[in-house]
């Protein structure tokens, strides 16, 4: 999804300038907008964006926004700290009556904590705001986890360790960049991937960012330690990560390594007038999958000896297989092979689809009573799994056709799936753990 436009939304003029001149120092050729504003005090409505949630939730300094398309996604929030709160000093001087000022802050500050399991049971209680939350967890050994119950600190207590695995069981992400750490949650350390999931749930993604303490420090990570993800520009892009940690996160001080360069067909324009005019454009070294029972056998054969560059295209490889092969053999084949050779694919298998991890969807649409289209008797639409946005005219109107009414993720989960209802009866019936 391509950036447009960033805006910076601030209450102070000078808060604003000075953040706008970071940031054109690493995006210089980004178009940037100041917006001055103050938080809204109404309430919030359905209508609102999440921008105005946000505003009327937060009081926060500064917004940094990105406008994609359509689409106003909020990308940073800075708080800058300024009064100290009197009830903060009273909680110090309960715990030693002879601390002041600075002192007796910091001490109350420190007498704070977040009962975990309520916090948990408030998530639990709302599945909506689980769906939209991401928990991430600290692994530093001084303020993270890796300082609770670690013998090797002073006055540490082996007890600890429990809430320790607690704490990491709760969370869906990892704040580390160390290398051991990020070995250690994907099952590639001294625990195997089986004991990870069986301690904490599931194998778990490190992410790790700036940790700025000043302006100047922002976008700029210690030890230039990058984090990189592979996904759409959105919370939904983000959330792949949990599902697929190792595939979808890389924490290096340059751009991970890309596929080696092969030949790409890069779109396909369809020359009858019962079709879009428009390409059918494919993202660069596009990934996807393929073959049938005894096919499969060939397609290994073919694809392994092979020097070939060329793109391979394969119609409804599910037609001669069942579920558990396609999983465990054409898609796990596929996951590999897809870094060597552009695979394309026509399919109506969700395993397919959605194991091998395609990084561009087409979802294919015929004119019909219930299915109509915006001009074209056919008509496509492309994007990634995780984009799960409509498709509005300038207006904020839904455009016209059932490819404008979904994201790609709701088309796969309609088409694939037979639709959320029947995904969810199919899951009930399910009584495994």
């Amino acid at each position: 999804m391509k950036i447009s436009e960033l805006r910076i939304y601030a209450e102070v003029l000078e808060q604003g300038l000075d953040f706008k001149k970071y940031i054109t120092k690493i995006l210089p050729e980004c178009s940037i907008k100041n917006i001055y504003t103050k938080k809204l005090r109404s309430e919030i409505v359905g209508s609102d964006s999440i921008i105005d949630r946000i505003r009327k939730v937060k009081d926060v300094d500064i917004l940094l926004t990105s406008v994609c398309g359509n689409e106003e996604i909020p990308v940073l929030m800075v708080e800058y700290s300024t009064a100290v709160p009197a009830d903060d000093h009273k909680l110090g001087k309960l715990c030693d009556k002879s601390l002041v000022g600075d002192v007796a802050y910091k001490k109350g500050i420190d007498q704070f904590v977040v009962d975990l399991s309520n916090l948990k049971q408030i998530l639990d209680d709302d599945k909506d705001l689980r769906d939209n939350v991401i928990v991430a967890v600290s692994s530093s050994s001084n303020d993270g986890t890796s300082g609770i119950g670690n013998p090797s600190r002073p006055n540490a207590n082996s007890d600890l360790t429990v809430i320790r695995d607690d704490l990491n069981y709760f969370a869906d992400i990892i704040f580390s960049a160390t290398e051991s750490t990020i070995k250690y949650f994907l099952g590639e350390g001294p625990l195997s991937k089986e004991q990870v999931i069986h301690k904490y749930g599931r194998l778990k993604p490190c992410v790790h960012g700036c940790d700025a303490h000043k302006n100047s420090d922002i976008f700029a990570p210690n030890n230039n330690k990058y984090c990189w993800i592979k996904a759409d520009c959105t919370f939904e892009g983000l959330k792949q990560i949990v599902y697929e940690p190792k595939e979808r996160v890389k924490i290096c001080d340059n751009y991970p390594e890309r596929k080696r360069d092969y030949n790409v067909i890069d779109k396909i324009t369809i020359s009858d007038e019962r079709f879009s005019p428009a390409p059918i454009v494919f993202n660069p070294k596009i990934q996807t999958m393929s073959p049938g029972k005894k096919a499969l056998v060939l397609l290994k054969l073919l694809i392994n000896l092979a020097n070939s560059d060329c793109p391979i295209l394969i119609d409804q490889p599910e037609d001669d297989l069942d579920n558990r092969s396609i999983y465990y053999e054409l898609v796990d084949f596929l996951r590999q092979k897809k870094h060597d050779r552009q695979i394309i694919i026509v399919t109506h298998n969700a395993n397919i689809v959605l194991g091998s991890d395609s990084e561009e969807i087409i979802v294919a649409n015929q004119r019909g009573a219930n299915s109509p289209n915006e001009i074209y008797r056919f008509e496509y639409r492309s994007g990634s799994i995780e984009n799960n946005s409509i498709i509005k005219n300038n207006d904020g109107s839904i455009r016209n056709g059932i490819l404008n009414q979904k994201g790609i993720q709701g088309h796969i989960c309609e088409i694939l799936e037979g639709g959320k209802e029947a995904f969810n009866v199919r899951k009930d019936k399910y009584t495994l753990v």
